[in-house]
This record gives C-alpha cells, structure tokens and sequence, in this order.
C-alpha cells in the first residue's frame, strides 16, 4: 500500500515519556511556545544551560524507554516486504542511536533536531522523499503530535496519528488514527 514510511520517534515508536509541562516549567517557557523555537533566539549561555536541562530529560527517555504495542511486528512487516522505512525526530542522534541499539533495528535515513529544517516543517519529509525517489502520495508519515502530521501532509504525504492515552489528541488532522502497530498492520497489510 505504501512505498515509504517515516515516523516520528517518542510517542510514536516509543511510549511518551517525557513531561513537557514539566520540562516547560523547568525551563521557564510558557505553555503556547514551542520549545526549540523559543530557545533558538537566546543568548548562547542560556541556550547551553538549557541544553543541559533538555538532555536531562531526554536521558530519562532512554532510560525508560519502551516500544509501542505491535512496533517489532510493524518492522520486521517492513523489512520483509521492502517498504523504505526513516525516521524524523526532534531528539539527538544520541536518543535514536539507544533505540536503535536496544532494539537491533536499522534506518537507513535518520534527521535530527540538528537537521537544518525541523517538524512542522515539511523540508524533512521532501529531503527523505527525494533521496528514497518516492512519489509523496505513495508514502506515509506516522507521528503523535500535530507537528508530525502538518510534516507530512504539507510534504504531500498520507499520514497516521499513533494516540496515547493522556495526550492531545489530533485524529481529525490525519488520514489515519491508530491506537498500535498491530491497527496499522491491518491497514497497510
């Protein structure tokens, strides 16, 4: 059904672990902003410090981290089949490298926080799309928040949104809405 897939990481691969209100809080940002583009305009001390903060919070995540019910299945149905898989993230390389190293999976294409464009933006699904040579209409973004699927959807992509419990939910944006893998092995498969 699908030439590509790319998919955002916790939350979507992983369970959400992370406290962002709380992160907010420590971090003093207010609620309505977004986080990485509130800090890129500070000073660079105060962007070092909070860093430091951010990779706190982020080294929680791999140290909690787990797979979101049906993910192994989901990836080895698409190792298997030949379906492109990638991953786009706001985390470091550091938090996929320990997914990827837990869990023995492999993606070819990985992009960053420290890529040069960042979810909403669709520059990160047009860059993987145009090094898979993929036609956007033949290929899915899956992701949990709406930055993920503006991603997709503005890169001309078909997209799904994972939902977990106790967070936003933003099903009427999407193409799709899945509660785990196992949902979307049935839709895909």
């Amino acid at each position: 059904m699908f030439n590509g897939i790319i998919l955002d990481m916790d939350g979507t691969i992983t369970h959400p672990v992370i406290d962002f209100d709380r992160l907010r809080a420590e971090l003093g940002i207010c609620q309505s902003g977004d986080i990485l583009d509130v800090i890129k305009d500070l000073p660079e001390e105060q962007v070092e410090h909070i860093n430091r903060i951010i990779e706190k919070y982020e080294q929680y995540a791999i140290d909690n981290m787990s797979l979101q019910s049906g993910f192994q299945k989901f990836y080895e149905y698409c190792k298997d089949s030949g379906v492109k898989t990638a991953l786009i993230t706001r985390n470091r390389m550091r938090n996929v490298d320990a997914l990827c190293l837990k869990y023995d999976f492999y993606f070819a294409n990985v992009l960053t926080r420290d890529f040069q464009f960042i979810k909403p933006s669709p520059e990160p699904a047009l860059h993987i799309l145009s090094i898979w040579g993929e036609d956007a209409s033949k290929c899915l973004f899956i992701g949990d928040y709406i930055h993920d699927i503006t991603c997709g959807k503005d890169a001309g992509m078909k997209t799904c949104f994972m939902k977990n419990c106790g967070h936003e939910d933003f099903s009427k944006e999407s193409d799709y809405a899945i509660n785990d893998f196992f949902e979307l092995l049935e839709i895909i498969g």
